[in-house]
C-alpha cells in the first residue's frame, strides 16, 4: 500500500483579498470598536490607542482611514445609524398599511438595540461629541420618516395632517421610540403592552380604528 505525500495532496488555496477588501475589513474593525467602547465607556472614554487595540490593529492603520479622533466620531453616527436603517427598512419591506409599517418598524428597532446595545449611546451622546454627525443623521432619519408618513397619507392615512405636520410628527415618532425602550427595556425586553400602547396611539393619529 502507497501513501502520498504532503506534497501530492493538494490543499484548497485560501481565496486572497482584494485591497478594496481589506481596506473594508478595517473600516468595520475600527469602526465596531469605536462603537463598543462608546457603548461602555461614552466618547470620553475613546482614544485612537484603545480603539485600534481593540480593532486588533496597529496604531498606524487608524490615520490611514481617519484624520483624528475627532473625525472618527464624525463618521461614527453616519455609519452605525446607517446601519440600523438599512434593517429597519428591511423588516418593513411589504407592509401594506401606515400601522403596520410602524408596528413591524418600532418591534425592529426595540430588537436592534437590544442586540447592538452600543447604537443608543452612540447616538445620544454625539449631541455633544459629534454634533455634525448628529445633525447629518437627525436630518436622514427625519427624511426617510416624513417621507413614509407622508405616503401613508396618500393612501388615506393620517387625513388629518398637512404634509408639514408630518415632518413634526415623524420627529414625534422618532423620539418616542427612542425613550420607550431606553425607559423600558432597564429589567429586559421593552414589554408587549408597551408596543401595544404605542400602536393606540398610532392608530389613533393615523385616524384607523383601535384593534
Amino acid at each position: 500500500m502507497t501513501t502520498l505525500s504532503t506534497d501530492a495532496v493538494k490543499r484548497p488555496r485560501r481565496k486572497r483579498r482584494t485591497r478594496e477588501e481589506r481596506a473594508r475589513e478595517n473600516w468595520d474593525a475600527l469602526i465596531n470598536a469605536a462603537a463598543e467602547i462608546v457603548g461602555t465607556d461614552g466618547y470620553q472614554g475613546a482614544n485612537i490607542a484603545q480603539v485600534t487595540s481593540r480593532a486588533g490593529l496597529a496604531l498606524g492603520t487608524f490615520y490611514q482611514y481617519f484624520e483624528s479622533r475627532q473625525d472618527l466620531f464624525d463618521k461614527l453616527l453616519p455609519e452605525v445609524g446607517g446601519r440600523l436603517l438599512g434593517a429597519l427598512g428591511q423588516e418593513i419591506q411589504g407592509a401594506s398599511t401606515a400601522v403596520e409599517v410602524e408596528e413591524r418598524g418600532t418591534k425592529a428597532y426595540f430588537e436592534y438595540a437590544k442586540a447592538n446595545p452600543s447604537t443608543l449611546r452612540v447616538f445620544t451622546e454625539a449631541q455633544v461629541f459629534a454634533p455634525a454627525a448628529y445633525e447629518q443623521h437627525m436630518a436622514n432619519v427625519l427624511s426617510h420618516y416624513a417621507a413614509s408618513l407622508r405616503g401613508s397619507k396618500g393612501q388615506g392615512d393620517f387625513a388629518n395632517f398637512s404634509a408639514r405636520e408630518l415632518e413634526v410628527l415623524a420627529l414625534i415618532l422618532i423620539a418616542a421610540r427612542t425613550l420607550l425602550y431606553q425607559h423600558y427595556s432597564r429589567q429586559g425586553d421593552v414589554p408587549a403592552w408597551v408596543l401595544r400602547t404605542y400602536m393606540k396611539i398610532i392608530r389613533a393619529l393615523a385616524g384607523m380604528p383601535a384593534s
